[in-house]
């Protein structure tokens, strides 16, 4: 019987006629494995990355829309985040730290994603004194927000992966704990003295400017 790493690797060599079927293996596999949110992360350092650096504040996600705002169009990527012990929390610019026990935040951001319409209406201290119910009410198009604390909680999404040597990553390593959001490669794990990877990183703390 073929296997899921044998099919996926088979249909990943006409990523383009096979695209439909490859995502919803990938998400079918994500699922699986606790990945179950879907988001975005927008940068405009570039994408010559494989591990996000995580400050005290975490990672952070959210729709396209609030992705590109942050990083520019046309330079956001699709994750998938595991977040098992999520609090709801107000947005209040930064995120100094995670509530106690949690692993992940969701908030409604009042910052990306916001229309330039909707921001002119309400100074910052009218929008700092609303609920959240308020916010969405006053801005429709507001979204929701996420923050991860660890790297091991992000994967990438998309549907096909490849490591240094450009060999496409097999489903069953996609997801496997990693802090490297490809997955598990066959590349030795260069650590430093502090024990962080050695490979490029992005931070994924945001502090907000109004």
């Amino acid at each position: 019987m073929e296997s899921d790493d044998d099919k996926y690797l088979k249909l990943a060599e006409d990523p383009e006629q096979n695209a439909e079927v490859l995502e919803a293996m990938v998400r079918a596999a994500a699922n699986s494995r606790g990945y179950t949110v879907e988001a975005w992360h927008g940068t405009r350092k570039g994408w010559g990355f494989s591990v996000f650096e995580v400050g005290k504040g975490g990672v952070h996600f959210g729709s396209l829309a609030q992705a590109e705002a942050r990083g520019g169009r046309g330079n956001a990527r699709k994750f998938f985040l595991k977040m098992e012990h999520t609090a709801r929390i107000k947005d209040k610019g930064s995120l100094s730290k995670f509530p106690e026990g949690s692993d992940s935040v969701v908030y409604l951001n009042r910052f990306e994603g916001v229309s330039l319409e909707s921001a002119r209406k309400y100074s910052g201290e009218q929008f700092d004194a609303m609920t959240d119910r308020e916010f969405r009410t006053a801005v429709p198009e507001a979204e929701m927000s996420f923050a991860v604390k660890s790297a091991a909680q992000i994967k990438s999404a998309a549907i096909i992966e490849l490591d240094s040597s450009g060999k496409v990553i097999p489903l069953t390593r996609r997801f496997s704990i990693s802090t490297d959001f490809r997955g598990v490669t066959d590349e030795p794990a260069s650590l430093s003295k502090s024990g962080s990877h050695s490979k490029k990183r992005e931070s994924g703390s945001l502090t907000y400017e109004r």
